[in-house]
């Protein structure tokens, strides 16, 4: 990976830092941590995470924190259920690319019964708002094709930080594909998956909120339910898919087999109980030699 060296994990927390370049046995996980309130806690150290590796504690070796340039790559459910609160989420889009930095860049896919297009990332943030205009909310909701879909065309992104905001009621009904298969992809995507959905409000709409966080939380992101539909502008002005700390450790077994090996990050002492963290939930292995 490219861009500025982390330091090792003894100098504590670290401003800020973008992506390092090191051996190839190193792998990095991106974490997240939020208090109570869900706001992004800064200024911790590398003592306070204790990290596994399957069933083994390995030691961190590298450790920082990265707010660099963001590709995000946006889906939004323009389906017949999201007719009431279209207009809320337009309006929470605009606060949401208003507040991005310079760098950024945005492709927005909007998604029914089915899913097209290409994904043409840009700047523009005006270019993003009208297309968001241009969708007209009708028939059913493709949701697991879309994220399928979010997944292949992320890596268009000219910014090595990338995420996938999903905008949605989070009710699937009409895709071909199964949360299963999107939760292999997820395992293997370069992005943290952010899921903004209303609060459900029946059994078939909490489960399929529930897959939707799966989802998220294997990249180290996670999903927000609001009470209403019309808290959709403040939310999004306020999301923050930016900082993340950056752990690096070395595999506790580094052959290259090319599975999936999954990690357990917790906090390393008990003064941390008032907070959570969020992190990718594994990697695989290289296959082949060097």
């Amino acid at each position: 990976m490219h861009g500025q060296a982390l330091r090792s994990a003894g100098n504590g927390s670290l401003p800020r830092t973008s992506l390092l370049r090191t051996d190839s046995n190193l792998v990095l996980i991106n974490a997240s941590v939020v208090d109570r309130d869900g706001h992004f806690v800064s200024g911790l150290a590398a003592d306070r995470f204790a990290l596994w590796d399957e069933k083994e504690r390995v030691a961190i070796r590298e450790f920082g924190v990265e707010e660099v340039p963001l590709s995000t790559l946006i889906l939004l459910d323009t389906s017949k259920s999201m007719k009431k609160s279209i207009g809320y989420l337009r309006a929470g889009l605009r606060k949401f690319l208003e507040a991005s930095l310079p760098g950024d860049d945005f492709c927005l896919i909007a998604f029914r019964g089915e899913v097209s297009g290409k994904c043409a990332f840009t700047s523009d943030v005006e270019a993003i708002l009208r297309e968001a205009a241009s969708a007209i909310p009708e028939g059913k909701t493709a949701l697991v094709d879309a994220i399928a879909f979010g997944v292949s065309e992320i890596k268009k992104g000219k910014n090595a930080r990338k995420a996938l905001l999903i905008l949605s009621d989070g009710v699937e009904t009409a895709s071909r594909f199964k949360w299963s298969e999107v939760e292999e992809h997820a395992k293997e995507m370069n992005a943290c998956v952010y899921a903004v959905v209303p609060a459900a409000w029946d059994e078939f709409d909490v489960r399929s909120v529930a897959q939707l966080a799966v989802v998220a939380e294997l990249t180290g992101g996670r999903i927000f339910e609001l009470k209403h539909t019309r808290d959709y502008p403040d939310f999004l002005e306020k999301l923050d898919v930016r900082k993340q700390y950056i752990i690096g450790f070395t595999p506790a077994m580094p052959e290259r087999t090319g599975k999936y090996r999954r990690v357990n990050l917790k906090f390393a002492d008990a003064k941390s109980k008032k907070l959570k963290i969020y992190w990718r939930r594994g990697y695989y292995q290289p296959v082949g030699i060097d």
